[in-house]
């Protein structure tokens, strides 16, 4: 039993025109980076990789896959600090460690395959379902107040019992206004977070916190830059309101920094970003040991179905991304797969990420293929 390649390949999907977070905007058309570990039995894991789909392609097949080629896929932990020994050549961060993510989570799914088991199971998980909110609330070229609302409030018809929103992209008064919409087109018994996508001032930031506290906002994730950890510690101290953070942090070191400094109320790991399930999980395990619930952030579907499997594996995650806007599934594969009951995603129990044969030959499918 062997690794015998490493393959990113790449799924398109569109956007509705003229979104934006407070950070940037999209094309329409898009192409998720997937990644792929296949064995010599011919099983593979599959996995997603946000990022410029050439160069997630040259790191995963050309330098980290180069170093798992004939290796036992079991051998779990060992091929992670394999392959951030490596990256430690490129900082041991950034993209770098994000397709060293990828291919561990692909290998966490092929693992499952191999032994039978979903990934939860073989973390040590017994949890049926998790906590997951309807994540939106985008900025729109030609999006009124109406419009934000009714997309907020179809997401708890949906049965979402939270929801977050994209604040930080407009003056103050106009996202206090954007903020009372959802409350009011939600009601007061849905959770309401907000994410300014590092957008924000510390005096912004804190300004903002101050006139939308009276919403029932139960976080505010990371409001100021990344580089800014004084900051994103000052707004904190200065605000009831929670904050949430860092989906872009890479490895437990980075998020021992955000602790240790006071940073957050909410760690918030992004699951190949942060290295990986098998990295995850120690982050998940340190924040814990310093008190501090975290909270899965997710950009994808096949980045969310990995998050509920380490969600169902630790009791410190409280809760999983559910991300409206960047979904390139097919519409009945992702249906059939995140199934959502009251609130909570149910927790796969097919081997390895839960991703049925036919969701499995859809993706095989649709890799590669222009939309057009």
């Amino acid at each position: 039993m062997a690794i015998r390649r490493v393959q990113v390949d790449t799924i398109p999907y569109t956007l509705p025109p003229g979104l934006y977070n407070p950070m940037q905007r999209w094309d329409t058309r898009l192409r998720m980076p997937v990644v792929l570990v296949h064995d010599d039995a011919g099983r593979a894991g599959v996995s997603q990789c946000m990022g410029p789909a050439g160069a997630v392609k040259s790191l995963a097949e050309e330098f980290l896959g180069s170093l798992l080629i004939g290796q036992d896929p079991l051998r779990g932990p060992a091929l992670w600090e394999a392959m951030y020994r490596a990256s430690l050549a490129h900082g041991g961060r950034g993209l770098t460690v994000k397709v060293m993510g990828a291919i561990d989570v692909a290998l966490w799914d092929l693992r499952g395959q191999i032994l039978g088991l979903p990934v939860h199971r073989l973390l040590g998980g017994s949890g049926s379902c998790v906590f997951a909110y309807g994540s939106g609330g985008l900025y729109g070229t030609h999006k009124s107040l109406d419009d934000l609302a009714a997309e907020m409030r179809g997401y708890v018809d949906m049965g979402f019992r939270a929801v977050k929103m994209k604040v930080g992209g407009v003056p103050l008064a106009e996202d206090v206004e954007r903020v009372r919409a959802v409350r009011q087109a939600i009601g007061p018994k849905v959770q309401l977070m907000v994410d300014a996508a590092y957008a924000l001032t510390a005096p912004r930031a804190i300004a903002l916190a101050a006139a939308i506290e009276r919403f029932d906002i139960t976080f505010f994730e990371t409001p100021v830059a990344l580089e800014s950890p004084e900051e994103m510690a000052r707004v904190r101290q200065a605000t009831r309101i929670r904050v949430a953070g860092s989906e872009l942090l890479s490895t437990r070191f980075a998020f021992r920094d955000l602790i240790e400094r006071g940073c957050v109320d909410f760690v918030q790991p992004n699951l190949t970003t942060a290295g990986g399930i098998t990295e995850t999980s120690r982050i998940i395990a340190m924040a814990g040991a310093h008190g501090f619930p975290c909270s899965m952030q997710c950009s994808g579907e096949l980045e969310l179905l990995g998050s509920v499997h380490v969600a169902a594996a630790h009791a410190g995650v409280i809760s999983v991304e559910y991300h409206m806007v960047h979904r390139y599934l097919p519409a009945a594969a992702r249906e059939a797969t995140l199934i959502l009951d009251s609130g909570h995603l149910r927790v796969p129990e097919t081997p390895g990420l839960g991703i049925d044969p036919a969701t499995r030959a859809a993706i095989a499918e649709r890799l590669g293929h222009d939309p057009s």
